[in-house]
Formats: C-alpha cells, sequence, structure tokens
C-alpha cells in the first residue's frame, strides 16, 4: 500500500475541519495556535505512518506519551497541558463533530429577593428534613443557579413556566448523570412547596423527572502507588507553595482526607504530644481521630515555619496571594492536583477523575489490595459503615477472584 499523503490523509482533513469549525466558532487565530497546530500535525503524521484512518482515543495517547517524552524538560507545564487540551478536542471532535466549550466564569446573582418564594420553599424543605448546613449549602447553589438563569433571560417568578424549568434543564446536559439527577431532585421539591404554599399557580415538579441513577453503579476512579509517589515526587518542595502543596497531598494520599476537613484543618485540630490529627468532619459532622506520622508532621513543620506567610487565619493551609487568608469553600484543590499529575506525566484518559478525590479512592483501594480488613479502611475514611467503603471492591480485582464462583456448583441445569 503506498504511503498516504498529509494532504490525503483521513486524519488531517479531520485536523483541517476542525481547525475551520473553531474559525467558524470564532476562536481567535492565537488560541487556535495555543491549541498547538504543530502538535496536530505531528500527529498526522504518526497516523500516517501507523495506518491510521481514524481518530481515536487509544492511539492518540500512545502518540501523546510518547511526544510529551521527546519534549522533555523544554516543554512547559502550561505546554504539556494545552498538548492534553489538543489530543481531547480532536478526539472530540472525531466523535461528535463539535467541540463543547466549557467555562468556569461565576455569574453572580443580581436580586435574588424577586425570586424569595423559592428560597422560603428550599427554607420549609430544609426543616422538614432537618438538613445540615452543608447539605443546604449545596441545595442553595442549585437554587441560585436557577435564578441567575431566570434572572438572564428577563424572566420573573410570576412568569416561570414548564418550558423555562425545561431550557435550564437542558443546559444541565454535558453534567454527568448523577449531577443531572441531583438537580432534578433539588428542583422538583422546591417547586412542589412552592406550589403548595401558592406562590405559583402550576405545580413544575412534574418536569423534574426523577432520574434514576443506582448507588454504587460508578467506579471511583484510583491510581498505583507508583503514580501517586510521582505526584508527590512532581512537588518542588524548595518554594513555599511547594511547601503547602506537598504537606496538602500527603494529607490526602496517606491519610485519605477529603479536601473540605484539609481546607479547615486548624492547628488546634493537631495534637503533637500524642500525634494525632483530630477533627470533626465537614460531611458526616463525626468526629475522626487518626495517627500522625513522622511524614506528614515534618511536612506540617516546614510548610509553617518557612513557609506560611503571616496571617490571622486559624487555618493550617492559606492562600499565598495577598490577602493571606484561609481557602474559600468552592475550592477543591482541582488546579493544584491537575498541576503535578501533568509534571509527574501521568496520563489520563478523559473519561478518569484525577482530582483530590482520587488520591483518597487510590489509598482505599491500595489499602484493600494489601489486604487491609475493610473495617479498618472504614475507619481511616471516617465512613459510617462498611457498606459505604465496600464500592472499592469494584476495582480489587484480585479480592473479587476470591469471590468468584466455580461453574458446577451443584447439578445440571433442567
Amino acid at each position: 500500500m503506498s504511503q498516504v499523503t498529509l494532504e490525503t490523509s483521513p486524519v488531517r482533513r479531520v485536523i483541517v475541519e476542525m481547525r475551520e469549525y473553531l474559525e467558524r466558532r470564532n476562536y481567535s487565530t492565537e488560541a487556535i495556535r495555543l491549541h498547538r497546530v504543530p502538535f496536530w500535525n505531528k500527529l498526522a503524521e504518526y497516523a500516517d505512518a501507523k495506518g491510521y484512518h481514524t481518530v481515536e482515543e487509544t492511539w492518540v495517547q500512545e502518540f501523546l506519551v510518547g511526544y510529551l517524552q521527546t519534549a522533555g524538560k523544554n516543554a512547559s507545564c502550561n505546554a504539556k497541558m494545552q498538548y492534553h487540551r489538543a489530543a481531547r478536542m480532536l478526539c472530540e471532535y472525531q466523535e461528535k463533530g463539535v467541540l463543547v466549550r466549557h467555562t468556569h466564569a461565576k455569574r453572580e446573582l443580581n436580586d435574588s429577593s424577586k425570586y424569595c418564594p423559592l428560597y422560603d420553599a428550599l427554607d420549609k424543605y430544609s426543616i422538614r428534613k432537618n438538613l445540615k448546613a452543608s447539605t443546604k449549602e449545596a441545595h442553595l447553589n442549585e437554587i441560585n443557579k436557577l435564578v441567575i438563569f431566570l434572572e438572564k433571560h428577563a424572566v420573573s417568578f410570576g412568569d416561570i413556566n414548564s418550558e423555562q424549568i425545561r431550557e435550564y434543564l437542558l443546559t444541565l446536559r454535558h453534567h454527568a448523570k448523577s449531577t443531572i439527577a441531583y438537580c432534578h431532585f433539588i428542583l422538583r421539591n422546591v417547586l412542589n412547596l412552592a406550589y403548595e404554599a401558592g406562590d405559583i399557580s402550576e405545580d413544575l415538579s412534574w418536569v423534574c423527572g426523577n432520574l434514576r441513577t443506582p448507588q454504587g453503579r460508578n467506579i471511583p476512579s484510583v491510581y498505583t502507588p507508583e503514580e501517586v509517589e510521582a505526584i508527590l515526587k512532581a512537588v518542588d518542595r524548595a518554594s513555599p507553595i511547594g511547601k503547602r502543596d506537598y504537606a496538602i497531598l500527603l494529607l490526602a494520599a496517606r491519610l485519605g482526607l477529603r479536601v473540605s476537613d484539609i481546607r479547615t484543618l486548624t492547628f488546634d485540630n493537631i495534637d503533637w504530644v500524642s500525634n494525632q490529627i483530630r477533627f470533626e468532619q465537614c460531611k458526616t459532622e463525626r468526629d475522626l481521630a487518626l495517627p500522625l506520622s513522622e511524614e506528614i508532621g515534618w511536612a506540617i513543620i516546614e510548610y509553617a515555619k518557612n513557609a506560611r506567610p503571616k496571617t490571622e487565619s486559624k487555618c493550617v493551609f492559606v492562600r499565598h496571594r495577598p490577602p493571606y487568608e484561609a481557602f474559600g469553600t468552592n475550592n477543591n484543590f482541582a488546579y493544584m492536583i491537575g498541576k503535578y499529575f501533568t509534571r509527574a506525566g501521568i496520563i489520563v484518559p478523559h473519561n478518569k477523575h484525577h482530582g483530590m478525590h482520587s488520591l483518597r479512592h487510590s489509598l482505599a483501594s491500595n489499602l484493600l489490595a494489601d489486604g487491609t480488613p475493610m473495617p479498618v479502611i472504614s475507619e481511616i475514611l471516617g465512613h459510617a459503615d462498611t457498606s459505604t467503603t465496600s464500592v472499592y471492591l469494584k476495582i480489587d480485582v484480585s479480592q473479587l477472584r476470591c469471590c468468584a464462583l466455580d461453574a458446577d456448583f451443584g447439578g445440571d441445569f433442567i
């Protein structure tokens, strides 16, 4: 078979079509350049050499690993992130013919008082269900998103109808099914209570259907002990921010602390005499005591003595930009952990999570693989019972093999 030229290469044609699509969508020339045109050209040459005629994630990831190894130290952390982004864009365009432009820009409410009946209904629901403050805040965030949507489309409370609710729900279609189901659940209850109170003339709760998402259907994203160590080694522990990040990552990787508990950790929670960390978990409001190892203890001391800015905050970990204060409640350290994944050279498939919570999942999975009893893992993670922890059995193949049934289990089928 003759060598396919770049001009007639199927992969090259996909790249050209995608660039034209970006231009039609008003992406700037600079933005397209930042999405690494040279990277796409090299990828097309690789596809020709291998005889690939469609863009598929398997071989694109294979190419990306080699490309990053070739770039080596000459490529900045930001450049590597752009390579990952360029690869994901090409795969998405090949699969869907479009690109979803995600934005994380926060919109502020202009005047929430115009939608008071929604908030009154949420208060009533919170009292009826005796919701914790953190749960109510999460519900409030979902109501705020709806109100922001209504404000943007100039829809007053008295004009809300099923079509507008349906249109809002369509904006969630790119989220995970569990997230969409969660939003449906909250709006269904709030809209029903608003109708019962006589604040709206039509019960709009029927628009927010009950989406079934079986508990435990998702398999947690985990990483091997070697990958976790690579992430830790990728931290520049000589810099002030590196000292802070290293201590934060250790708490997540070694003790499985949730981001919310790391954010709110204070020096009062650390008992240096008994070498323990004791705190009330933000999510469950249950007390938890964990051992303070020398590794974690010295990392915290190194940060507190030699890197932590002078601040009035009681939290151990603070921002390193003025004003030096505790991290916000919505900060999940996603940028931090993403940066070290990239520096460590860990290739993450598009359908695999790599946030801070993945370190907690990895700890549980690796403990289970080492033969640690389930009740012990539950205690470390602060779970109320082992049924919550049992989700990790899904990813421990060796443990599942022990549960496998013999094909010959008692007679012939009739």
